[in-house]
């Protein structure tokens, strides 16, 4: 059997993004307190943890979650590791290397916790013709610029382009895999969590 990675980072214990409501899991009934069943709430920002955002996120009238099709989110993909910045000119160099090594790149996913894209950067994504970017940290673009991280935002979105966030790739090589990363299907939502999983390709 193929091997199979989780690259889903645990929801409750995941960092969140600074401003947004920390998840909890509220525990209703309890068989260890008399009850037939266990049954639990959860309560949370729909950005918390491993999830995808659509293009509504950023763009009034874009696609909701549940409009994604899920055609972009399974199939194969690249994880390269890359430390700090993505600008186009940092960018078009990993792409180009990995072209030459896997041929056409559908999804690419980014191992690094301190790499992020630029405005230029995410406007090459649309021209090498990716259809999901993948990033470690909680946002795509750069975390102490609000500015930057809107404009790369609504670049990638405004294009089609999934974005996955909060990625744990610790566990993977640097390889093509196939990817499976599925939103909940919420109908009229922003983002939505997503259990993420790489499956090994034949050799």
């Amino acid at each position: 059997m193929k091997k199979v990675y989780d690259i889903t980072k645990e929801l409750l214990s995941c960092e969140v993004y600074q401003g947004d409501k920390e998840p909890v899991l509220q525990r209703v009934m309890r068989i260890q307190d008399g009850e037939e069943y266990n049954l639990s709430n959860v309560e949370m920002c729909l950005h918390n943890g491993t999830h995808m955002d659509a293009p509504y996120h950023f763009i009034e009238g874009g696609k909701t979650i549940d409009e994604i099709p899920l055609e972009d989110t399974i199939g194969t993909c690249v994880v390269a590791k890359r430390s700090g910045v993505l600008d186009d000119k940092a960018l078009r160099k990993l792409l180009d290397g990995l072209k030459k090594q896997f041929g056409t790149i559908e999804r690419l996913l980014l191992k690094g916790e301190d790499t992020y894209l630029t405005l230029s950067g995410a406007k090459l994504i649309k021209e090498y013709g990716i259809c999901l970017v993948g990033v470690e940290r909680d946002t795509v673009g750069n975390p102490k610029v609000e500015q930057d991280i809107e404009q790369v935002h609504k670049e990638l979105l405004g294009n089609g382009i999934v974005i996955l966030e909060h990625l744990d790739l610790s566990q993977v090589e640097e390889k093509q895999y196939i990817l499976f990363a599925q939103p909940l299907k919420i109908k009229g939502a922003d983002a939505a969590p997503c259990r993420a999983i790489l499956m090994e390709k034949e050799s």
